[in-house]
């Protein structure tokens, strides 16, 4: 018997012939040039006892989309496609086992199972080892100025989930906002003095962070969560990065 290699790191984005998982794709960008490594776009071909008809062909023209779409950009990203048999969480899962990121559309529609993406998010999350990216917008807006947000708690990955979040406000040359008591404020200073021009800010609030959340979504363009906070904000209508589950520091 012989190991089976892991996949080679690339950031996985999960494709399902829907315009929401198009922007994942989209969105997944920025993650894989600024980490120098390929955007891979998977397409998960379920498996049932009646397959459906063409079905290697909706998968082949579902990746062609958002290889175009991706390739529209301009952007220098090394595009991979491929299609897998198997259930869309597992097939997710496992090519994730090496990505720094996986991207999903959320609720996308695969047009060959009438399945929504929506469900394996909720299979993933609670399995991933990476950090999962619930894309909810169809594509990036240009110079997009709302929001990268997080929540500041007293757990165990609070530093991996500020400094995820930094990380994106950075990447995405917007301003950060977290949430939470007053004492969020002296973690801020060393990101303060490593990235000076990023416009970063504690905000005190009252009340549950959820309300605050929904309160101010049209400010929010991403919000960024510990992994034990998934369950409870990823219904939120803004996009949702969910950190790694082993990631505390």
């Amino acid at each position: 018997m012989h190991d089976v290699a892991p996949p080679s790191p690339a950031v996985v984005v999960g494709i399902d012939g829907s315009r929401r998982a198009i922007g994942a794709a989209l969105w997944g960008i920025a993650e894989a040039v600024d980490r120098d490594l390929p955007l891979r776009l998977i397409y998960a071909m379920e498996p049932r006892d009646h397959p459906v008809v063409d079905e290697i062909a909706t998968a082949t023209s579902a990746l062609r989309q958002a290889a175009a779409a991706v390739e529209s950009t301009g952007r220098p990203v090394k595009l991979e496609t491929d299609a897998v048999r198997g259930d869309a969480a597992d097939v997710l899962l496992a090519a994730s086992h090496s990505a720094p990121m996986l991207c999903i559309g959320a609720l996308g529609v695969n047009h060959a199972t009438g399945r929504r993406l929506g469900s394996a998010a909720t299979a993933l999350l609670p399995r991933a080892h990476t950090p999962v990216a619930i894309v909810r917008t169809d594509a990036p807006r240009p110079h997009d100025d709302r929001w990268i947000v997080t929540e500041h708690r007293e757990t165990p990955d609070a530093a991996a989930v500020l400094a995820l979040a930094v990380d994106e406000a950075r990447l995405r040359n917007a301003p950060l906002r977290v949430i939470g008591a007053t004492h969020a404020e002296r973690f801020l200073v060393r990101y303060r003095l490593q990235h000076p021009n990023l416009d970063i800010e504690a905000l005190a609030i009252r009340g549950d962070a959820g309300n605050y959340l929904i309160d101010h979504a049209h400010d929010i363009q991403l919000l960024v969560v510990g992994h034990d906070r998934c369950r409870h904000l990823t219904q939120l209508s803004c996009s949702v990065l969910v950190a790694d589950r082993h990631g505390a520091l």
